[in-house]
């Protein structure tokens, strides 16, 4: 008996470690710091701090939401007409987002294009009805 107990929880413990991957999605302002402007880190299974600038300490946001808002948010990134993988041009502008993902995606979003990405991209989030806490979170960011 102690046995079968003992292949029991050793089983759970195994699934448990072999749980879903965490995905991230990194929003990371590099520019002027007059107003300091966090990283916003989007996640799935846990919650993550951003800690990729010393001011996310106190400006950074994570948010945990679900697979099905945060492939609504890949998609959106890898589709939309405003970000490049391209860095050649980015000391041409005051500032630009950096946005990583766990996946390696890597892309930039200029100056210029921040305003029109994010109308696009808050009315995708409405209109997908995704997770709220990630709508909030780009209500007065980006």
């Amino acid at each position: 008996m102690k046995q079968i107990i003992l292949f029991f929880l050793s089983l759970i413990i195994v699934l448990n470690s072999n749980g879903q991957k965490v995905q991230t999605i990194r929003f990371i302002y590099w520019g002027d710091e007059n107003q300091p402007i966090g990283t916003v880190l989007i996640s799935t299974g846990k919650y993550v701090k951003p800690l990729d600038k010393s001011n996310d300490a106190v400006w950074g946001v994570g948010v945990k939401t679900d697979t099905a808002t945060f492939n609504v948010t890949k998609e959106f990134l890898i589709n939309n007409k405003y970000t490049t993988p391209d860095s050649a041009r980015l000391k041409e502008f005051r500032g630009y987002y950096q946005i990583i993902g766990s996946d390696g995606t890597d892309l930039f979003l200029i100056e210029p294009n921040i305003t029109p990405f994010s109308k696009d991209f808050k009315l995708t989030l409405n209109e997908k009805k995704v997770d709220p806490a990630v709508i909030e979170v780009f209500k007065y960011r980006l």
